[in-house]
């Protein structure tokens, strides 16, 4: 049995030491046609400006938590029947105390 294989290496352009500034010229001569102006990277401030923005908080564990308490309720409104003569005695029961 024999195996061979194939490497096809990445195009020049993408080589780190390839040219920086290889496409300059033709940038300038885009933004000189419309009328734009090449952008100077090199000595721009990519500093962020601004306060911080706050980044949003999970809701995940509150809405579960919610949930989870008006299961039973949920249940209980299922399989419970009640009926005007249990309320009234629920009524009595809650006034007696």
């Amino acid at each position: 049995t024999q195996t061979t294989g194939l490497v096809v290496p990445y195009p020049a352009e993408y080589a780190l030491g390839a040219a920086p500034d290889a496409g300059a010229k033709l940038l300038r001569d885009v933004a000189a046609a419309t009328g734009g102006r090449p952008l100077d990277l090199a000595g721009a401030n990519t500093a962020p400006t601004g306060a911080p923005r706050p980044s949003p908080a999970p809701t995940w564990p509150f809405l579960l938590t919610v949930a989870l308490l008006l299961f039973p309720f949920d249940i209980a409104l299922r399989r419970l029947t009640l009926g005007r003569g249990d309320l009234a005695r629920l009524g009595r029961l809650v006034r007696r105390r």
